[in-house]
């Protein structure tokens, strides 16, 4: 279960359109709930506010707050690169 903590760690990497950056790699991975649907948005948010555990949600958001993190990194690359 994400703790509050963390919760606030990964919002401020993700920032307030987290869902779709979520949802991305859920569908890249297959990832679907037990009906055979793609998870909710509604389900998203409450595992990503830690009202609800889903290990499967969790990883896909740890692995979004990872390619976040990369990116903001390369683009601060390129930005020095081009204002030396």
């Amino acid at each position: 279960m994400i703790s509050t903590e963390e919760k606030l760690k990964f919002k401020m990497i993700l920032g307030h359109r987290y869902v779709s950056q979520i949802k991305e790699v859920l569908n890249e991975r297959n990832i679907i709930d037990g009906s055979g649907k793609a998870y909710s948005d509604g389900m998203i948010r409450q595992v990503f506010n830690g009202n609800s555990e889903n290990f499967e949600i969790e990883s896909a958001i740890i692995e979004a707050a990872k390619r976040q993190k990369e990116f903001i990194s390369n683009l601060k690359k390129q930005k020095n690169t081009i204002l030396k």
